[in-house]
């Protein structure tokens, strides 16, 4: 059973219009927001996890593209930057798929655990996509650029008051 489309994209605009509107409780003007789309669903690969599991194949990629589509969207609509997973893991698998690099799980099983959840290349392919558009949208938030507001550990490791108040517990 899945959020019909309208109101899953409904759904997201309110909840960035919590902290956008100036009415709501939450308002938060400084808050920066970024909207990442959901990974492809690897239909081989989550058909295989779910039996295993014995549960029912409950999410295919075609039916969970107009989602990805609809973050799209609301983020257009809203203003707001979009990290867009879907699409950049789509297109790193076809090009393996186009050298001929295809496996029994279409590539899939290279970015998700089970078909639907990411695993070490799909963690870093998310990274570095957030890190480019918050490069490109809120370079003030780049971590090099970010002030150290905490000395660095090494500069009070041996200090007398440190080494007190950890003995104190």
């Amino acid at each position: 059973c899945h959020v019909p489309l309208n109101e899953f994209k409904a759904n997201i605009i309110d909840l960035v219009n919590i902290f956008r509107s100036p009415e709501s409780e939450f308002y938060s003007p400084d808050t920066k927001v970024i909207l990442i789309t959901q990974p492809p669903v690897g239909d081989k690969l989550y058909a295989r996890d779910c039996a295993q599991q014995g549960k029912p194949v409950d999410r295919r990629k075609e039916t969970s593209a107009p989602y990805a589509g609809a973050v799209r969207e609301a983020a257009r609509e809203l203003g707001v930057p979009c990290v867009d997973l879907w699409t950049a893991m789509e297109d790193e698998i076809k090009a393996k798929q186009d050298q001929g690099t295809l496996s029994e799980f279409e590539g899939y099983e290279d970015y998700l655990w089970d078909g639907l959840h990411l695993k070490d290349n799909g963690n870093d392919l998310l990274f570095k996509l957030l890190m480019e558009t918050i490069t490109a949208n809120f370079p003030e938030l780049i971590p090099d650029s970010i002030p150290f507001n905490v000395p660095p550990f090494r500069d009070f490791a041996d200090s007398e008051e440190l080494i007190r108040m950890l003995d104190s517990q």
